[in-house]
């Protein structure tokens, strides 16, 4: 399967532990499109419903989806991960818009400390 920046996957993300993401559920890949072609591997973040009380975001960190998609709640940045697609048996659901995408990675660079 071919994976694009933007996609809306779903993985198998059975081996979570702690706090982070765990069961089959939806992802947003975050990274470019050499990482997915020249390695198989996506940098993806969580997608969560809140437990289906989703209306939105709760803090300055999350990003809801659009509506009108195939998947509904909000991207959680901060629940980052590099996954192999092909072993976390993805497969695609939609895609998101291109302003979303930019919304995360410029959360991603406040967690990450880039652009100081």
């Amino acid at each position: 399967m071919a994976v694009s920046e933007g996609d809306v996957l779903e993985i198998d993300a059975d081996s979570a532990v702690g706090h982070e993401q765990r069961g089959r559920r939806p992802v947003l890949v975050v990274s470019v499109d050499p990482l997915h072609s020249e390695l198989g591997l996506a940098m993806v973040c969580a997608i969560t419903t809140h437990g289906g009380r989703t209306t939105g975001a709760r803090n300055d960190l999350e990003v809801s989806i659009p509506a009108g998609l195939a998947v509904t709640g909000v991207v959680l940045p901060h629940q980052m991960r590099t996954i192999d697609t092909k072993a976390r048996s993805a497969t695609r659901l939609c895609a998101v818009p291109r302003a979303t995408v930019q919304s995360v990675r410029a959360r991603l660079k406040v967690l990450l400390g880039l652009g100081r």
